[in-house]
């Protein structure tokens, strides 16, 4: 037998308006110009949960993870240093020892590309060289020199492995650094995120600065031009 109270409860709910949409529990829709209206007045300016710093929302890095996407709470500078060692000994151990063979099918990769279809690399290279006139004209003579015995290729100064020629400045081709191609990618990033290698952190500096005395110079043997 229900009680009064009981009775009374359901007549409430029989008089209560059907939800629209069909389930009780799905909310009404946003208008289309709202959720843009949002997107729009979103905040340009975060404050970093590691430094604490107020920066600008394109200071911090992207993220997506299934659906969603956004920014982090940590800013570009504080992510890098937090997971730049974590990505440089993956690197170091599985492209610079050459574990599994990566390097080797990295470089065999390459080669296929530009076997399959040189055209393009030959364009790729053209429109680079366009776009950095300065950095082609340095290498040519760099390579001029090393044929003519001005410079002797060097193993790479950290590690002794099979190296490149860098370039701090441009405008001196014949003052390069010899580097692998690890630790040639390290110092290009080291130099894109702190400048010059004279402004670097101390740390940065003591670990990963290359002293003047390990600069490659034209020898000066007898009847070489310097």
């Amino acid at each position: 037998m229900l009680s009064s109270t009981a009775i009374l409860s359901f007549r409430l709910r029989l008089k209560e308006p059907a939800p629209t949409g069909g389930c009780s529990n799905s909310r009404p829709r946003r208008n289309p110009l709202e959720r843009v209206s949002m997107s729009i007045n979103k905040p340009q300016t975060r404050i970093c949960k590691n430094c604490h710093t107020p920066k600008n929302i394109d200071d911090f890095p992207t993220y997506k993870a299934g659906n969603s996407a956004g920014h982090r709470h940590t800013c570009k500078l504080c992510w890098a240093e937090r997971w730049n060692p974590v990505w440089l000994s993956h690197v170091n151990r599985y492209y610079h020892e050459n574990r599994n063979g990566l390097r080797d099918r990295y470089k065999a990769a390459a080669i296929a590309r530009h076997n399959a279809d040189p055209a393009t690399t030959a364009r790729r290279v053209a429109a680079y060289e366009q776009r950095h006139p300065e950095r082609a004209l340095a290498r040519r003579i760099l390579q001029a020199a090393v044929r003519s015995g001005r410079i002797i290729r060097q193993p790479c100064v950290f590690c002794g492995k099979r190296s490149d020629a860098h370039h701090d400045d441009y405008s001196r081709p014949l003052d390069v650094i010899w580097l692998c191609r690890f630790h040639h990618g390290e110092r290009h990033r080291l130099l894109h995120r702190y400048g010059p290698q004279d402004e670097w952190p101390a740390e940065i500096f003591k670990a990963h600065a290359v002293q003047s005395d390990n600069l490659a110079h034209p020898n000066t043997t007898p009847g070489m031009s310097s």
